[in-house]
């Protein structure tokens, strides 16, 4: 802008301008703000939303187990001892240990 050189531009004109720009820049900021703020609800949402599949996926009651088993390697079979205990019980007539012991 040309201004003729008797006059000069007052600090009241630049402090409206500078004033005006900073209110854009906080409506702006604003803006963003209340933005991520809904992003941030969307995503505690969906959080929400995803742990409670997670927690139903995995609810011991539904869960679907299948056993299977795994043959022990000779390599991983160790004896050290050997023990053997007996407890002589007393047998009566249809092969049922009772009460008392042999002894």
């Amino acid at each position: 802008m040309l201004v003729s050189p008797g006059r000069r531009r007052g600090p009241s004109a630049a402090s409206t301008r500078q004033a005006v720009r900073e209110r854009g820049q906080q409506s702006r900021a604003e803006q963003r703000l209340a933005d991520r703020r809904l992003a941030a609800e969307a995503l505690q949402t969906q959080l929400e939303e995803e742990l409670e599949q997670i927690e139903l996926d995995f609810e011991p009651a539904t869960l679907n187990i299948e056993a299977f088993q795994v043959p022990p390697r000779k390599s991983d079979i160790a004896v050290d001892e050997v023990q053997l205990v007996w407890l002589p019980w007393r047998v009566d007539g249809t092969n049922c240990p009772t009460n008392c012991p042999a002894y």
